[in-house]
């Protein structure tokens, strides 16, 4: 099993249930064709498991590096490559680091910057990124909210992706479930 990614730019887990089929296969090889450095593939469980706590150690490794706003978004599947090269062109222009995430399957990215939330201008230049993020990922035919709500920090964000009429739906949904404000006052609608 291969250790430490190093100089990675990218780890692409892939995951299968069920039986080996010639599916995987071809999945394999094509990966080899385009670039991939290394490709390890498994039907071990302990092997799998392995490979894929990388994966639910990706924020915990990212939070030893700083502070992290971790980000939640959405694109069509067609959009990933185009969304992550945006990603990327954001961090260059804000002078950030970021680091991303997800389920590529279902086109849901965590995008999350590191900075240092002590200082004023380093939480601006991420707070700046971050938005900069949820627009293109609006613009890109996506979604704010991949799997985890849209949250204070994209609340501004929802008229640009949700009619009025629909805002004035979840509006009354939410009175006519919390009429005297009592659940998350004061956040979101």
């Amino acid at each position: 099993m291969p250790g430490r990614v190093d100089a990675s730019g990218a780890l692409l887990l892939i995951q299968y249930d069920g039986a080996d089929s010639p599916a995987q296969s071809l999945v394999c090889r094509s990966l080899c064709a385009h670039t991939a450095s290394e490709v390890f593939a498994t039907s071990d469980a302990a092997d799998g498991e392995a490979l894929m706590q990388a994966r639910r150690m990706a924020l915990p490794a990212l939070e030893r590096c700083g502070d992290t706003l971790l980000d939640d978004l959405a694109v069509p599947i067609t959009q990933l490559p185009r969304m992550l090269r945006d990603i990327d062109a954001i961090a260059v222009r804000y002078g950030v680091r970021i680091a991303t995430f997800g389920h590529l399957g279902d086109g849901n990215l965590h995008p999350t910057i590191i900075f240092d939330a002590a200082d004023a201008a380093s939480r601006e230049l991420a707070r700046q990124a971050f938005d900069a993020m949820v627009g293109r990922c609006i613009a890109l035919g996506g979604s704010l909210t991949g799997e985890h709500g849209v949250g204070c920090l994209k609340s501004e964000h929802l008229p640009s992706m949700v009619c009025a009429a629909e805002l004035d739906v979840m509006r009354r949904i939410k009175a006519a479930f919390d009429p005297h404000n009592i659940l998350n006052p004061g956040r979101g609608l």
